[in-house]
């Protein structure tokens, strides 16, 4: 009877314990809208961003080219120093994956985006949502509506969710959104 009573006190105590684990934000994937776009990171494929008249460029060293949708990628990579544009305008840098098997970078999975609006890169915000809200209206206040298990710092500086599987950070100058990053988590190699 003591094995039995023992036995269920353990069992309550783990199910308590993985109750407080995670929450439903956790796993959260927040949409990003550019030009109308939605752009879920870690869902949404670079074949909706070639499909709605944008272009990505890849960076290596000095040397820049143009991504084709027929570009092939390896299996199992995370391809970064990548940029979104659109009529020659440098939109945001993103990270871009493959699963399990090589594809076209048409079939690769955004798994990571990057805003920057400061003075030496200004972004036109306007063409930019998370979430439903535009780029510069994402003040930590939003931020915290938005993304309740989110965090900002004292200074107001930064706002951050680490979660599960997707990530959000924002920095600000003078409560204004500069910088903003969301991604989705793999476990690929990098290049």
């Amino acid at each position: 009877m003591k094995k039995r009573v023992v036995l269920c006190f353990m069992l309550a105590c783990m199910m308590t314990a993985l109750a407080g684990c995670g929450s439903a934000e956790s796993d959260k994937a927040y949409a990003v809208e550019v030009d109308g776009t939605e752009i879920i990171v870690g869902t949404t494929t670079a074949g909706t961003l070639f499909d709605a008249g944008y272009g990505i460029v890849a960076l290596d060293g000095s040397s820049r080219f143009e991504v084709e949708p027929s570009t092939p990628l390896e299996k199992d990579t995370y391809y970064t120093g990548v940029f979104l544009e659109k009529d020659d305008y440098t939109i945001a840098m993103l990270g871009i994956v493959t699963d399990n098997k090589d594809v076209t970078a048409s079939e690769a999975i955004i798994a990571e985006m990057i805003f920057s609006n400061y003075e030496d890169e200004p972004l036109d915000t306007d063409r930019i949502k998370l979430d439903g809200v535009t780029f510069t209206d994402f003040t930590t206040e939003v931020f915290m509506e938005h993304v309740p298990d989110g965090t900002v710092y004292e200074d107001g500086s930064s706002a951050y969710f680490h979660g599960t599987n997707y990530g959000i950070d924002i920095d600000y100058e003078n409560g204004v959104p500069v910088r903003m990053e969301i991604d989705c988590k793999y476990d690929v190699d990098w290049y």
